[in-house]
Formats: structure tokens, sequence, C-alpha cells
């Protein structure tokens, strides 16, 4: 639309200004298509959990670029072409592009004057971007050092930001899980489960708690999870941060109980913590002395928040050993024995309940715990054999002391297996102002400087694992995005080194991408690889229409230098309103407004940076790469003898002579 409206200032009617700008424009608006399109289509097959996350992502964004690209090669041309601005074509005649006619009266809308002055100011900046480009093609050693230093100082900023899986944001809930003695009693885990939940309603920014104990799959008597709800954030003056730092303070003076924060949820629901590692290894009881001594190091890393770990203590237990020979004897088998114990401990359900309301309950049979408590209980429990008694004629029961010992003993909370190994399952937070990579990396150093011995070792999983397998996805997305692109724009420019100057957009945008999360405090994570990612598919629309106008023009027979300049000032405009609209587009995702938005916000700020800072040098690196490439690709018309095919590409006709006086 805007190179329909230049036409029409410089003269040609509506009908003709939407029919050659459309074909002026088709090549540029093509390549930057596919760009994008070459970009998302790896990000919609990536692999792993980020594959999973982002899979609806790259598809919608391929369709709706394709759809954008066929509307704007039949509907806007159309319309532009039967439905224009009057004002616009009043304009017809004009030398002069874009600008404002003084001789007319100015709008009485104050809006209207508002736009006309600010496009008169872009006027006249523009006017003077030809003399800096100008300048720039006198100095292009400079300008060329000069992008090779923002280039190598994004890549000393980014490793300083640090990495994790997702960044922390204020969702206003959170989990606090708590442990009591191994082996007591419910009530007494439901009293302390109470203890710290009126600990938690007494803050003033707690909105309500949920207490649960003993739930989940692995869930026992002796652990409890209580979840914690905030008001809105409008409506509290400390941070969920703030919050959990004073939870962390003050859960410790809760006597016989310890508790540990499970702090925000992850993208694909649930709480955990982010740092989880298993020590693996074949004989259980040294596994276990290895796995405390590898989470007293833990204790120790910096940033790590409270580890705990999935083996703390053994709880008690009644061991039966079945005298198999006695067992024989007295007509008892091994699954009578468990089929009789199991339901009397456990319960087993004998029927339900319908209340008066509507809602339906199980009953369940279990022995009373005045019945099951001693070894001396347990043994007299009676237990059918297939023994038939003479006299009755009924089948015989013998007491469980007669064909079995009881006798007390401990047992592990829980047993885990991973990959054919014990394991015990290591967990820890991360605490503000560090990030989950940095962390990571320094508890592996520290169980490496252990050196567990043989058969035994440490794995990092949870979202360190993610972490990793993100890191090398995205490299793949990335390389494979940087060849499609090339691939199609060396198809379509018919050029093997003029889609390399285009494509010096790309590292130009990291020194962008980097100060943005410098200045905001964030860090690298799944959603601010995508930004980087997204930057691949936008940043090369600069380049792509400074490259093909100035091709255009040099095919009109201007020189180099002059088709360039021609170009950067015809191009400007729609390089910057394209920019600034993806820009603006981006300002609500960065100003993270809502509860959970910090989450996305660093995407937003990724892509903002780095639009900006390609932009901008962009206007005058990509034309000074471009003359580089066209010196080179001569060069080797003139070695190799013939004529190369960018040079046959781009043949002009000779520079004109200058007229007297020039």
């Amino acid at each position: 639309i805007e190179n329909i409206i230049r036409h029409m200032e410089e003269g040609a009617s509506p009908f003709e200004a939407a029919y050659e700008a459309t074909k002026e424009i088709a090549l540029a608006v093509l390549a930057v298509t596919l760009s994008i399109v070459a970009v998302f289509i790896p990000v919609a097959f990536m692999e792993g959990m980020i594959g999973k996350f982002f899979y609806q992502f790259g598809v919608t964004v391929v369709v709706a670029v394709m759809v954008s690209l066929f509307v704007s090669f039949t509907l806007d041309p159309m319309l532009s072409s039967i439905w224009y601005d009057p004002e616009v074509e009043l304009g017809h005649g004009s030398a002069k592009t874009h600008q404002h006619h003084p001789e007319k009266a100015p709008p009485r809308n104050p809006l209207r004057r508002a736009a006309l002055a600010f496009n008169d100011r872009f006027e006249r900046v523009a006017d003077r971007y030809p003399n800096w480009l100008g300048w720039s093609l006198d100095r292009r050693a400079t300008i060329l050092g000069v992008a090779a230093a923002t280039i190598v100082a994004a890549f000393l900023i980014l490793p300083r930001l640090g990495f994790t899986w997702v960044p922390d944001f204020d969702g206003g809930e959170f989990n606090v899980n708590y442990r009591v003695a191994p082996g007591s009693r419910l009530d007494f885990t439901v009293g302390k489960g109470q203890e710290i939940a009126a600990m938690l309603q007494n803050k003033p920014e707690v909105d309500y708690t949920y207490l649960s104990v003993g739930g989940g799959f692995r869930g026992t008597p002796s652990n409890g999870q209580i979840f914690v709800k905030l008001k809105p954030k409008n409506q509290r003056e400390k941070s969920q941060f703030d919050i959990q730092g004073e939870l962390r303070r003050d859960l410790p003076m809760v006597a016989k109980a310890r508790a540990n924060i499970t702090g925000t949820p992850t993208i694909f629901g649930g709480f955990r913590q982010p740092i989880q590692v298993n020590v693996q290894g074949p004989e259980p009881s040294r596994l276990k002395l290895l796995a405390s001594a590898v989470l007293d190091t833990l204790r120790g890393v910096p940033g790590i928040a409270e580890p705990t770990s999935s083996e703390e203590g053994d709880i008690p237990q009644l061991n039966v050993e079945v005298d198999r020979e006695q067992a024989w004897a007295s007509g008892v088998g091994i699954g009578s024995i468990a089929t009789t114990l199991q339901p009397l401990f456990t319960g087993s359900r004998a029927t339900q309940w319908e209340d008066p309301l509507g809602y339906s309950h199980d009953v369940v049979v279990v022995y009373p715990d005045s019945m099951r408590t001693s070894a001396e209980d347990v043994a007299g429990i009676p237990v059918p054999s297939t023994n038939v008694d003479p006299s009755t004629g009924r089948a015989v029961v013998v007491p469980l002391a007669q064909v079995a010992e009881v006798s007390k003993g401990i047992g592990p909370q829980q047993i885990e297996r991973s990959q054919l190994e014990r394991q015990v399952s290591l967990s820890a937070g991360v605490l503000p102002g560090y990030s989950m990579g940095n962390v990571a990396n320094d508890a592996r150093a520290a169980i490496r400087a252990m050196g567990l011995p043989a058969g035994y070792h440490a794995v990092f999983r949870g979202d360190v694992q993610n972490l990793e397998e993100t890191k090398g996805y995205v490299l793949e997305a990335i390389v494979l995005a940087i060849i499609f692109i090339y691939l199609i724009l060396a198809s379509l420019f018919g050029s093997f080194f003029q889609p390399l100057a285009i494509m010096l957009a790309l590292p130009l945008s990291f020194i962008g991408v980097a100060l943005a999360l410098l200045l905001t405090k964030g860090n690298l994570n799944v959603f601010t690889m995508i930004g980087i990612i997204m930057l691949l598919g936008l940043v090369t629309k600069n380049g792509i229409l400074l490259v093909d106008f100035a091709n255009q023009q040099r095919e009109k027979g201007m020189t180099r230098r002059d088709a360039l300049l021609a170009a950067a000032r015809t191009r400007l405009r729609p390089i910057i309103m394209t920019s600034v609209a993806m820009i603006f587009g981006m300002i609500p995702l960065a100003l993270a407004l809502g509860e959970g938005s910090e989450q996305r916000a660093p995407m937003g700020r990724a892509v903002i940076g780095g639009l900006m800072t390609s932009t901008l040098l962009t206007l005058f690196v990509v034309p000074v790469v471009y003359t580089y490439f066209d010196d080179f690709s001569a060069w080797l018309a003139r070695k190799w003898g013939g004529q190369s095919a960018d040079a046959a590409a781009h043949r002009h006709a000779p520079e004109p002579s200058p007229a007297p006086g020039d």
C-alpha cells in the first residue's frame, strides 16, 4: 500500500499505481514472506518439550503469513485501485513524494494536523538519510568494524545473562510442602499442617489456603501439602517472591516439621522444583549414604533454596516371615496370608452409602488401630486353611503366629527405580536473582568434585534436562532457518552473495536482544529463544527491501552508488513503518501487564531490542556489505574470465559522463 501511494503521488492513476507498485514490490514481498515461513517451519517441527509447546505456534504463523501474502497480491491492490484517498490523488504530479503541500489550508482536525506535522518531520529526516549513507559508503571499513564490534559485544553479554527453562513470574499461587517424622499418626500430620496454614493465613496478602495430607501417588501419612492462593497483584503491596522469602525464614520455626516452598506453576501444569537430581546406584544402603552426602553438597551451592530428598528416614513396619514348612503342614499358602492381611490394614470397600443430599460415599472396612499396633496383635490374626476339621466338616482357621513370625522392623518410605537402577530423588528451588542454568552448572561441578564411587552417578532431570534439550533443539532450528532463508533468497535474487549481505541483519539483532534483556534484568529462556528465532524472519525484511530496489535501479542503468542511495531514500518509509508496527505490537507483551505476564514478557523485550538495533544498523551496514560482495563478484568474474552469475544478474549501462559543472 505504501508503494501504491508513492506511485500515485508521482502522478500515476490509482489503477496504474496499483498495478505497477504491486509488480515492483512483488519480489520483495515474496522474499520476506517466504523467509518468515522458512523460520517457523523448523519451529513447528522441533522435538522435545519445547516442540510440544510451540507446534501450534509455528503452524499458525506459517498459515497466517501465507494468507497475508495472498491478500497482499489480490485484495490489497484491487481495493487500492478503486478505493483510494482523494487527498493523495490531488497530489498527482508532485515532484517529491510524501510531501505535504503548503498551498492547501491546514486541516481543522488536531489529530490530522499532528499526523501531517509528524510526516513533514519524517520527510526532513529521510532527506538526510542518503547523505548519511553516502558518508558510510565512503568509510566502508569503519562501518564494517562497528558492525563486527556489536556482534562481539552481543556474544560477550548473552552468556552473562544466564539460562533458565522458564522465567519466574508472580502467578499469585504456590505450594508449601511439609514432612513430619516417618511413621507419625495422621492426626499429628494434620495438626502440623493446620499450624502452618494458620501461619500463612495471618499474612494479609494470602487470600486462602487448601490443606491436603497423604494424597497423591506417593502420598504417606507423614507428608502434607498446602496450596496458597494470594490476592490479586493490585490488592497487595508485596510480590510473590517477597512473600516466599519471608516464609523461608518463618517456616523453620514450626517444630517437628520440615517445610519447603514449591515456587510457581510450570508451563505444562502443576508445581515442581526446578532443580532435580537423581542419585543412582546398585546397593540401597550405600546409595542412601551417598544421596545424603549429595544433599549436603547442594546446600552449599549459592542460589539453591531448600533442597530436599525423597529418602529422609525410614518408617516403622511389621515384618511377617512365613515358615513355609509349617504353613504347608497347616494348609496355609503365602497368597492366603497376603489376601488376609491386606484388606485388614489397607481397607476394602464393602459397599456405598448415599447421603440425604444424593452424594455417594465408599464404606471401607479396616482393622482399628488398637488391633494392629503391636506384633502380638498381628500374630493373633486368624488365617483360613485348606485343611478341613473332620468333626465339623469346615475349613480350619489357624492363628498367624502358628505359621509365621511377626517382628518389628523399618523400611524405606518409597522405592524408586530408573533405567533398572535404584535411585534417590533430590529436589531444590532457586532463589530470586539467580538463573537456574548457572545454579545447575554450579551444582553439577560441586557433585563432580565429590567424586562418587564407581557405579554411582547423579543425573539432572526436570527443568534442567528440559533446558539442555531446548538449547540443542533451538540451535538446530536456527541453523535450519538460516539455511532455508539463504536458499530462498539465493533462488529469488539469482545471486550467491547478495543473500549473505541481507542475512547480515541476523547477527546485528543480537546486540539489541542482549541490551534489552540486560536493562530489564532478564535472562535467556525458552521464550527469549523463540523470540530470537522470530527475529530471524523479521530482520531480513529491511535488507530485502533495500537490495531489491537497488537491483531494480541498477537494471535501469544507475550506478551502484546511485542505486543504493535511491533505494535508501525510497525504501526508508516502508522499513520504518513495518519495524515500528512490529515494535508497537510487542509493547503490550513486553510491559508484562496482568497475572503471570512476566513469563512471556522476555520474548517481547527480546524482539523489540533486536528489531531496534537491526533496523538501525541494517540501514548502513547492509548497503556497505552489498558493495563488498559486489566487488568480490566482479573480482571473480575477472579472475576466471567471463562473467559471474552475480555480475550477469545485475548488468547495467556504463556510468554517464558528468555534466559540466558537476
